[in-house]
């Protein structure tokens, strides 16, 4: 049986650059990498997997710590969105 070749169609490539903030004292260089991450995500200029990638962190870790530590949710406000999420977890819905 010979090996399956997966390739990815799409490849995102990352490049790194510097940038020079000035900040509050107290915080640190990771804690602004993943606020920047986590808005990036949360208006759609990066998808999860890039943002998981980018922080080296599995999907669960950015969807129940990063997101909720900086106010940010995976779910969207859309009200359809939020239908069809409430739904696929079995709940009624009068919208």
């Amino acid at each position: 049986m010979q090996p399956i070749e997966v390739q990815n169609i799409n490849p995102v490539s990352y490049r790194t650059f510097n940038c020079e903030v000035q900040v509050p004292k107290g915080l640190n260089p990771i804690e602004i990498q993943e606020a920047l991450i986590a808005v990036l995500y949360h208006i759609n200029k990066i998808s999860e997997p890039q943002a998981c990638h980018i922080l080296n962190i599995p999907r669960r870790k950015f969807e129940e710590a990063i997101l909720p530590k900086y106010g940010l949710t995976t779910y969207s406000e859309d009200e359809e969105e939020l239908e069809i999420e409430l739904k696929a977890a079995g709940y009624e819905t009068n919208c």
